[in-house]
């Protein structure tokens, strides 16, 4: 039966209507109500026509407000809570044309409905990601703090791209790559073929650190991964550990593996010159 009657457009009503078909009114003026209720659309065709187009694009409100109320809800959970609150005028609206016991409470809408359903559009974008640890969820120009770190981060990528680029151009080893641990900082990467290779003894000039970087990459403690006092320079070759580290002899290679040549031949360094 449920399924020959059910024309409901959205899953709160088919969730309703099944509740109705479950458990029938007992109390005649209830039934009384419902039925004028039934009987007001079927003399209004327009408003019978209207109504399910404007409730369309009504997401499911109560699982929204169950996920939301639980802190489990994502980044679309709120774009589609927006979504819906905005569409309660419209169904208000339209609700003003009927005068049964049904549709009367539904001219009147909440106004901290609107003003949640205003900030939410305000903040967030249209198409946020998945979750909302991956970032890119608020709009740009909502906050200006927000745009300058944002710009920040922007040209600090910038900084490390052209960096790879010049250190590229230095050595003369193509593959070489610009990586990131936490445990390390930032860091210099080439292939184990390159790593007996000399590099040659020319200065080659490197683009200037963006003014978001007061301090050298640095390791999980926070301290640099080496440093030498005397130039306040970082060693970014994590296995150069006899001219950055005077005190610490290369009797072992970092996590126990040797290079080709022990101590390597040459030394990176993030400075104004090599040392």
């Amino acid at each position: 039966m449920l399924r020959a009657v059910d024309r409901t457009v959205t899953a709160m009503g088919g969730r309703l209507l099944r509740r109705w078909l479950v458990q029938p009114l007992m109390n005649p003026s209830a039934i009384a109500a419902r039925a004028d209720t039934v009987a007001e659309l079927v003399a209004d065709g327009s408003l019978r026509g209207e109504l399910p187009k404007a409730l369309g694009d009504v997401r499911d409100l109560e699982r929204l407000a169950g996920r939301i109320g639980s802190g489990t809800a994502g980044a679309r959970d709120l774009v589609a809570l927006a979504s819906s609150l905005s569409r309660l005028p419209t169904i208000a609206r339209l609700a003003t044309r009927g005068h049964s016991a049904y549709l009367t409470p539904l001219q009147t809408v909440p106004p901290e409905l609107l003003t949640l359903a205003q900030k939410l559009q305000h903040w967030l974008v249209e198409t946020p990601p998945l979750t909302l640890t991956e970032g890119g969820l608020i709009q740009a120009g909502a906050s200006a703090e927000l745009d300058r770190l944002r710009q920040q981060t922007e040209e600090d990528l910038a900084w490390l791209a052209q960096l790879e680029k010049t250190e590229r151009q230095r050595t003369g080893i193509a593959t070489l790559k610009v990586g990131y641990t936490k445990a390390f900082g930032y860091y210099l990467s080439i292939s184990r073929g390159k790593a007996n290779r000399r590099l040659p003894n020319t200065s080659a000039s490197k683009p200037s650190p963006p003014k978001s970087v007061s301090s050298p990459p640095s390791s999980k403690n926070g301290k640099p991964v080496s440093s030498t006092p005397a130039t306040n320079k970082i060693c970014w070759n994590t296995s150069c550990l006899t001219s950055c580290v005077p005190k610490r002899p290369p009797t072992s290679p970092p996590f126990g593996r040797s290079p080709p040549t022990w101590p390597p031949p040459t030394c990176w360094w993030v400075g104004p010159t090599s040392p």
